[in-house]
């Protein structure tokens, strides 16, 4: 019996120096879960992303017609509401003549525009919406002129935030208001 103890408290002990182990390290690339689309909101306000090939429309605004356009919100290259340039304003899309930071109210008013792609700025609720412009029926317009992105800025924490409409939304509105 003791010499039995003596061989299993010996291969316990000796256990740990007999065995090896190997450890690998993985990168799992993070998927973006993205909840679908719910046309009875027309802005989700948690999952903005959900926008991602919708189309939208920009009403009659009389408050933007009476500002000129629409101040630093439609660029031609991707930008942020919170980018600071101190003192370089970029310019902006189709601008007005004498203000290149206002893009022509006529430029966006009464238009579609597909969302092509929402990026978030380091999750501050800074979104830049790449917009491609379509007709009422969803369909490209410059089908044989290829045309570039317009960009918009959406600051989710404004309350000059650029005012539009899903075309889901407004479809399933509609029959109340008319």
């Amino acid at each position: 019996m003791k010499k039995l103890n003596f061989i299993l408290f010996l291969s316990l002990l000796l256990l740990p120096f007999m065995t090896t182990a190997q450890i690998n390290n993985y990168t799992v690339a993070k998927k973006e879960a993205r909840v679908p689309y719910d046309s009875l909101r027309n802005v989700p306000e948690i999952e903005i992303k959900s926008l991602i090939g919708q189309t939208i429309f920009f009403p009659e605004d009389a408050y933007i017609k009476s500002k000129g356009g629409y101040k630093k919100i439609f660029y031609s290259t991707p930008t942020f509401a919170s980018t600071f340039t101190y003192g370089k304003e970029k310019e902006v899309y189709m601008p007005i003549i004498g203000d290149k930071t206002i893009t022509s109210y006529d430029a966006i008013t009464n238009r579609y525009f597909r969302i092509i792609n929402i990026t978030e700025k380091d999750n501050l609720g800074d979104f830049c919406f790449e917009l491609e412009e379509v007709n009422e029926k969803e369909e490209p317009i410059n089908i044989i002129i290829i045309s570039d992105p317009i960009y918009m800025t959406y600051l989710w924490t404004s309350y000059d935030k650029p005012r539009f409409l899903t075309v889901g939304y407004l479809k399933k509105t509609e029959p109340k208001f008319s």
